[in-house]
């Protein structure tokens, strides 16, 4: 799996990817022993180790640029006070749960586009949902119809992305964030980056998981 974080003992995210590893530890065991199926169990296990790297990363950009900036206590926008959330552990397992979800539709809008709902519904008895961030999530990850034009495949991925990144902020900081805000939209060129490598390192997992592919 790609690593989010740098590795100097110093570094300022240390103590957001060891919150970050040990949730994503409880996650497994918790998948590995209720998952009743196993295209479930991969989805979820895979959902979740791309969320690893999508959220992980952009969260640990966020801090980092705070801290260069002098910190987040001088800031009230949306994504100084969500940097400041991150010493929270329930606050980055609630962002990070809206990640994963996110993830988890969009793996289940690929392998099973006419049962997503169900596919859903099976890795929510495994999971759970928490809050409406992460149904929103789910939601903006329904498969788009067959006759989707490209354009229109796109404007959903987009969509998708944007849902979850302001879905992650709200959820962190248990309260609706404004639309089109303009200090988390500056962020979207590197939050796209990030979810994408998200994916496809979700997508390894899962290759790992399951070689053989899933029906």
């Amino acid at each position: 799996m790609p690593w989010p974080f740098k590795r100097e003992e110093t570094d300022a995210t240390e103590a957001l990817a060891k919150q970050i590893f040990a949730t994503h530890e409880a996650w497994e065991r918790r998948i590995d022993s209720a998952a009743r199926s196993e295209p479930t169990r991969v989805v979820l296990l895979s959902a979740a180790a791309g969320a690893t790297v999508a959220f992980g990363a952009h969260a640990a950009m966020l801090q980092e640029e705070i801290s260069g900036a002098g910190g987040a206590s001088g800031y009230s926008d949306p994504v100084a006070r969500f940097v400041r959330t991150l010493r929270d552990r329930r606050a980055i397992e609630a962002a990070y749960r809206v990640v994963t979800w996110a993830l988890v539709s969009e793996y289940a809008a690929h392998f099973w586009p006419e049962d997503h709902e169900q596919e859903i519904g099976k890795c929510e008895i495994v999971f759970g949902f928490q809050n409406l961030y992460e149904e929103s999530a789910v939601a903006y990850g329904q498969p788009a119809p067959p006759t989707a034009s490209d354009d229109e495949k796109l404007e959903r991925m987009y969509d998708l992305l944007k849902a979850t990144l302001y879905g992650m902020i709200s959820a962190a900081l248990d309260e609706p964030v404004e639309p089109e805000d303009d200090a988390i939209n500056d962020h979207m060129d590197e939050w796209v980056e990030q979810f994408e490598a998200g994916i496809e390192a979700g997508a390894e997992r899962m290759e790992d998981l399951a070689p053989e592919g899933m029906d």
